[in-house]
């Protein structure tokens, strides 16, 4: 950490691992682990990942906000290969990754989010309030009726604190024990 580096060399052993971005495409990259290249792409994540650190398992720090993901998928020959490998089907062409980081986030971009309505939807939907509204106004009279489709309880069939009698069976603390309702007709 003194010379600005981390870990150990890889002539001692450490990791053999590098990445290469390519300048004309900033998404795409060269990995290369222990001398095998794999093209990877980086995309953006759909929610923001809080990434924690703790030195004693008792308190928490946040650490990062992890938005972005380099996707190493697919082993090539050379950088010119790695340069004009397709991209996975699920990657959009903006870069953006379907899924969260964890099992639950899975397809969270098409369960969670909320779509977006068309300013042209928006429009249709208001010109048809404001027609239906104009079509009231002209009307001579109007006329409304209050529905309930609801099941009508006769006030026989409530119990004491005016909820519905179901016929179970309720404990008796003078008697100390448990008994059926008694059924009116």
């Amino acid at each position: 950490m003194d010379n600005g580096k981390m870990g150990v060399p890889r002539s001692q052993g450490g990791a053999d691992v590098t990445v290469k971005f390519f300048e004309e495409e900033t998404r795409r990259a060269l990995v290369t682990v222990q001398g095998q290249p794999f093209v990877a792409v980086m995309v953006d994540l759909p929610t923001i990942t809080e990434a924690m650190k703790t030195w004693d398992k008792k308190s928490l720090l946040k650490s990062a906000d992890i938005c972005q993901m380099l996707l190493v998928f697919q082993t090539v020959k050379d950088e010119a290969e790695a340069r004009t490998a397709p991209l996975p089907p699920i990657v959009d062409s903006n870069f953006r990754w379907p899924h969260g980081l964890t099992p639950p986030m899975h397809d969270c971009v098409n369960r969670r989010f909320a779509k977006t309505i068309s300013r042209k939807e928006i429009e249709d939907k208001e010109a048809e309030v404001e027609r239906l509204l104009a079509e009231d106004a002209k009307a001579v009279s109007t006329k409304w009726e209050w529905v309930d489709d609801r099941m009508h309880l006769d006030d026989a069939d409530e119990d004491a604190e005016g909820e519905a009698d179901d016929g179970a069976v309720v404990y008796s603390p003078s008697q100390q024990t448990w008994k059926q309702p008694l059924q009116t007709t």
